[in-house]
């Protein structure tokens, strides 16, 4: 990986992490979206997930006494835990241009719907049980395949836990059994190899750094505008890599 290319991916990092810290979500549809333009999948997901694993546990301890405990375990960790292996299987039998292509499409769609939604469309009615059954299990799969799956558990959880601080806490909580799991498996795999270990490492500072500064926003930006901007952003990124991918699939 060429100097440029590892500075890019610190840029990447620096943003997701600010991002992540402020929102309770994003820190891994923000970095794949971008990173997987500079690196292959089986090197960028294990320093993800590694790097989430640390992100999740800082914010599920200091806000422990914000976590919806209640609902998380009753309703919202099982279907979730029940997705991600089907999804890491999906993942053992990839083929790299269709993952970026479908992971493309996906946040395309949810950063379209997300940018298209009225400022201040109230979350306010909980969605049916059965239907939250199946976002949730769809969200395990996908984190299962992309470390990623928040945007739909989000998208339950924000219609549920209307308090921003129970929000920020639950949502981190609800990885960290999943996520330490795909760290596990990506271990047994072998794909924590040395350049990948290398980079994870160099990553460490900057993530610590995105924190600090997520923390900051979290406290002084209105989180409506904030979010709207950071769908913005990964609109153009899942275009340029559904172009990519696509191309990639063509040529």
């Amino acid at each position: 990986m060429s100097l440029e290319a590892q500075l890019a991916f610190i840029g990447i990092v620096l943003g997701a992490y600010v991002v992540g810290t402020a929102l309770g979500f994003g820190t891994s549809i923000f970095t794949i979206t971008f990173a997987s333009l500079l690196m292959p999948l089986d090197q960028l997901l294990p320093i993800v997930a590694t790097l989430n694993f640390g992100l999740g546990l800082y914010l599920a301890i200091r806000y422990r006494r914000d976590t919806a405990w209640r609902a998380l375990l009753l309703r919202f960790a099982p279907p979730v835990a029940l997705g991600v292996p089907v999804g890491y299987l999906l993942f053992s039998l990839r083929e790299a241009a269709i993952i970026r292509l479908a992971f493309g499409i996906f946040v395309l769609l949810l950063a379209a719907r997300e940018l298209t939604a009225k400022k201040g469309e109230a979350p306010a009615v909980p969605v049916t049980p059965w239907r939250a059954r199946l976002l949730l299990l769809a969200g395990g799969v996908i984190h299962g395949l992309y470390t990623t799956g928040g945007p739909l558990i989000v998208y339950v959880f924000g219609r549920e836990l209307h308090d921003k601080a129970a929000f920020r806490a639950t949502t981190a909580t609800v990885f960290l059994p999943m996520t330490l799991g795909l760290i596990i498996s990506y271990y047994f795999s072998g794909l924590f190899q040395p350049p990948v270990l290398r980079l994870g490492l160099l990553a460490v500072p900057v993530v610590l750094l995105g924190m600090w500064l997520g923390e900051k926003v979290y406290q002084r930006v209105e989180a409506d505008r904030f979010k709207r901007g950071v769908w913005a952003l990964l609109c153009v990124g899942a275009l340029v890599l559904i172009g990519r991918a696509a191309f990639n699939m063509l040529s």
